[in-house]
């Protein structure tokens, strides 16, 4: 089955000073560049939402409450990059409340496999269709927890959105912890462990 990889991220949640985390101080701690070095600097205009510092295909963007790694180019290579830098700002600044980190894996279908669409078959469906209701979208979330010895101690949550016009899954590979170090460890989960995950998945969607 078809499908597109889409705004693949790392986001870390804490109480994150942006008077430090500022552009020049994302370039030269986190992208690793001289000082003075160029580098993209994207402002929301029309609308709220914390500025964006580019360097080459990563993106950091610190809001209230969060901090965004993101990359243009999905793939699991430059995944690892992603989750790299997320573990450097963790390292760089250790004194920083933190609460949860997670990273997410998003795919854009073409259509809806056999095995999806039967999940959508629901007798709550039939139920709503015989009622005159018709849907606007569907979504189902399931929130797994892995028996991998380092995805155990987090949550794998699985989302299957159907709307009219976009068919996508996501994937949140999430752990709650106050504990820097615990948070670490899980971005350092091997690339090649969620990409196992993500393809079992896939599989048992018949994608």
């Amino acid at each position: 089955m078809e499908y597109e990889r889409f705004n693949w991220n790392s986001i870390i949640r804490g109480a994150w000073n942006r008077a430090i985390l500022t552009p020049s101080w994302i370039s030269t701690n986190l992208f690793g560049l001289p000082v003075g070095a160029a580098i993209e600097v994207y402002v929301p205009i029309n609308m709220l939402g914390p500025s964006r510092v580019k360097h080459e295909d990563l993106i950091v963007a610190v809001g209230e409450g969060f901090l965004e790694v993101t990359t243009d180019t999905p793939n699991f290579d430059v995944f690892s990059r992603v989750k790299r830098l997320g573990i450097e700002v963790l390292n760089k600044l250790p004194v920083t409340p933190v609460t949860a980190a997670g990273f997410n894996l998003r795919y854009k279908l073409k259509d809806l496999s056999v095995e999806i669409a039967d999940l959508f078959n629901s007798e709550l469906d039939h139920s709503l269709a015989t009622a005159n209701y018709s849907f606007k979208n569907r979504q189902i979330l399931k929130g797994c927890i892995s028996s991998d010895t380092v995805l155990k101690e987090g949550t794998i949550n699985v989302s299957i959105i159907a709307e009219e016009d976009e068919q996508r899954i996501e994937f949140n590979f999430h752990r709650d912890s106050n504990n820097r170090e615990e948070l670490i460890k899980w971005l350092e989960t091997p690339i090649d462990k969620i990409e196992s995950e993500v393809d079992k998945f896939m599989t048992i969607l018949g994608i």
